[in-house]
């Protein structure tokens, strides 16, 4: 359960004539998920999971979001290495109305080391977006990370790079996005744990807006505790 207040809400356009809310609210967020293994042995793992996420704001009802997450998923232990598969059918609804059906499979190899884990992944994505079919399309993303254990579990390190391509019914939308994380988490007083995360993506689209007749190049940070 969440609270948040956000001085500008914005979702892709919901009609032609208000672009965006430009305007702030206040939202409370709901989220629950739950998986279950079908099949568990020393070496394979085979289940299922269904997760449910609404927002419900407090003036602009029109843009309360509801999502319905499934995930069917395997993985295959092989000495040092792990071999998983996933498939995520997922449906949104905006303001009780079929908003977006996205498809995803995601694909991964990891290594264990002494006190290093790698993992390598891939993702393809494929989206029918009710509101504005111009967004129909289909995204590949590969994304490598890797992870360090502080000796005597006195945290973790752990750093990643991926690069995805996004092609689109409309030019408008055909984009390429190059993300990087950095992320270090260290054991404070009574076994408590402090995350630190940074996060920068740079996303080039390859086409000038019909529209604003300009090319967008944008430019993401974003930093937790």
């Amino acid at each position: 359960l969440g609270w948040e207040y956000d001085d500008n809400i914005a979702l892709e356009p919901i009609d032609e004539n208000d672009l965006y809310a430009d305007e702030g609210d206040h939202f409370f967020s709901g989220y629950v998920f739950g998986t279950y293994d079908l099949i568990k042995t020393d070496t394979l793992v085979m289940g299922a999971g269904y997760g449910q996420y609404c927002t419900l704001h407090d003036d602009l009802d029109e843009y309360d979001l509801t999502a319905s997450l499934f995930d069917l998923y395997a993985r295959y232990r092989l000495q040092d290495y792990t071999f998983a598969i996933s498939y995520n059918p997922d449906y949104y609804w905006l303001d009780s109305e079929s908003y977006l059906c996205r498809n995803e499979i995601t694909t991964t190899i990891s290594r264990e080391f002494d006190r290093f884990l790698t993992e390598f992944s891939y993702n393809h994505q494929r989206d029918n977006n009710m509101y504005d079919s111009d967004q129909d399309g289909y995204a590949n993303e590969i994304f490598f990370r890797c992870q360090y254990a502080l000796p005597e579990e006195r945290g973790a390190l752990r750093a990643g790079v991926g690069y995805e391509v996004k092609s689109a019914d409309s030019d408008d939308y055909d984009y390429d996005t190059v993300s990087t994380e950095l992320v270090a988490t260290f054991r404070t007083w009574w076994k408590v744990y402090l995350g630190l995360c940074g996060e920068c993506e740079v996303q080039q689209y390859d086409h000038a807006n019909s529209v604003y007749g300009k090319k967008r190049d944008d430019t993401k940070y974003t930093g937790n505790v």
